[in-house]
């Protein structure tokens, strides 16, 4: 019998004529019948594994038989698994909003900043600017949060416009007050920090 390796994945097993002879005496019938050669094949793995280090274990096999010449060659092929593919996470991203509020006095125009600062809304941007004795607030946040500033600027304000070319339109012809995070930079002046508040002694 000749065991040969051709490489990580085939096997080569070749039976001669005396092989098949001393198995079918083994197992009492010919070696060709199907259990016959299941059992022989794996006997044979095992052993290729032993001499070739082929090792067969945990895998699929197909196992390809040709007789020639009163003996046997068998192929022995280890199958690859199919690697699952993992599947890709896509993270949705949100549009936002641009809208552009209009104030007919600055008082009411800081009371909104004042309420929006203390609410801690997630906003991606916001502007403030000034065309004679109005004041604009451009404001650029998702729809949800949107939702959320909507009751307080309606108090306080109206709306201007909405989308690129308006809120540009504004920016471009108002004088500018705040140019980023106004809000932010705005609301931090307006409220008080918390623990400046406790240093002071003025918190309740």
């Amino acid at each position: 019998m000749i065991l040969e390796q051709i490489n990580k994945e085939k096997l080569l097993i070749v039976f001669s004529y005396e092989d098949i002879q001393k198995f079918d005496i083994i197992y009492g019938q010919s070696i060709y019948s199907k259990g016959n050669m299941i059992k022989v094949i794996r006997e044979v793995l095992f052993l290729a594994r032993v001499k070739t280090g082929f090792n067969s274990q945990n895998h699929r096999l197909t196992i390809e038989l040709i007789e020639r010449n009163k003996s046997c060659y068998v192929m022995a092929t280890i199958l690859r698994e199919r690697r699952t593919k993992v599947p890709k996470t896509y993270r949705i991203k949100q549009s936002s909003r641009k809208c552009i509020f209009f104030f007919s006095a600055l008082e009411d125009l800081l009371c909104a900043v004042e309420r929006i600062y203390i609410m801690n809304v997630n906003i991606v941007n916001s502007q403030i600017t000034r065309q004679g004795e109005k004041y604009f607030m451009i404001l650029q946040a998702r729809n949800a949060e949107f939702t959320r500033l909507a009751p307080v600027l309606s108090e306080y304000g109206k709306l201007a416009g909405e989308g690129n070319t308006d809120t540009a339109r504004y920016f471009e012809s108002g004088k500018v007050i705040i140019k980023d995070r106004a809000i932010q930079i705005l609301g931090k002046q307006l409220v008080p920090d918390q623990k400046e508040q406790i240093v002071n002694g003025t918190s309740s």
